[in-house]
């Protein structure tokens, strides 16, 4: 694509919300309700700004592991994904860290003394968004 071209291209606009706001009691974490208010908050903003945010990627309440990790993989590596594209990842919720350092996004059945178990590192996160054919991606993490 010419330098030109691209400047006059427009991506699509595609975000990502998840809000954890509900934990199991056996995660030894309270749970937020705040974290499902500001989920459905940022999906009104992003919504009324033109971002596709379709019910498969608006994960608020109560988020276990596997559809937190599908729905982050998923998000990142989609190959419809084009360089112009504006990719946004919104998390609100508990992070738990390791004993090693490593800090992890807490789904719902996360067990915070082994958060590896279910929870999804910053660096799978990260390595995640590396893999992105898109050139433009925003991440906001809130608790």
């Amino acid at each position: 694509m010419e330098d030109d071209d691209r400047a006059n291209s427009k991506g699509s606009k595609k975000a990502l919300i998840i809000a954890v706001s509900d934990y199991d009691d056996s995660s030894g974490l309270k749970s937020i309700n705040f974290c499902k208010n500001d989920g459905e908050g940022m999906y009104n903003v992003l919504i009324s700004q033109g971002y596709d945010i379709p019910e498969s990627r608006k994960l608020v309440g109560y988020v276990d592991s596997i559809r937190l990790k599908n729905a982050i993989y998923d998000f990142f590596t989609n190959e419809e994904n084009k360089p112009d594209d504006t990719l946004v990842f919104y998390y609100s919720g508990h992070g738990i860290p390791d004993k090693w350092g490593t800090t992890f996004l807490a789904p719902s059945n996360i067990v915070s003394d082994h958060p590896f178990m279910a929870g999804f590192s910053f660096d799978h996160l990260t390595n995640s968004m590396l893999t992105c054919n898109s050139l433009i991606k925003v991440t906001i993490l809130h608790r």
